[in-house]
Parts: structure tokens; sequence; C-alpha cells
């Protein structure tokens, strides 16, 4: 098994029928927990073309509640945003 690739590496025809795109949260579109310019754009850009945008984590952080529902549930959070 591969581990994953760039989504620059995507199809050109997979990209055209995207309907929801899942990113990771920690470290991946934010630094030092905080949301980059870089992926903040990225996100405005992936809404503005009507792709739904789920980003997901599995770190339990019970002093964010906006992230997280409660406990213990590593691996089955999710957080709807919204722009």
């Amino acid at each position: 098994m591969t581990g994953p690739k760039p989504i620059a590496e995507l199809p050109v025809t997979l990209c055209r029928n995207l309907k929801v795109f899942f990113c990771d949260i920690d470290d991946t579109i934010t630094a030092g927990g905080l949301l980059t310019a870089q992926s903040f754009g990225a996100l405005w850009q992936l809404h503005d073309t009507g792709i739904e945008v789920v980003p997901v984590t599995g770190l339990v952080r019970p002093h964010r509640p906006h992230v997280a529902g409660g406990g213990g549930d590593r691996g089955k959070r999710r957080l709807h945003l919204q722009l």
C-alpha cells in the first residue's frame, strides 16, 4: 500500500466532479494552532467554486468545545466549516 499523494497529482476529471473536500486541521491547514493565510484563501476558493469543505481532526481537545463534541472520541470528530 502506498501513502497519500500530493493533491496536485489528482486527476483533473476527479477534481471537476468534486463536491466535498475533507481536510485534516492540525498542522495541515494550520500552523501553531492558527489557520494560515494560504489555507484561508484556499478554503474560500473551494467555497466559491461550490465545493463543501469539511475539516476533520483526530485530536481530543476538551478545551475547544467548538471543534469537538466532547470526551475521548478520537478519530470521530468533525467540524463543518461555513464560510
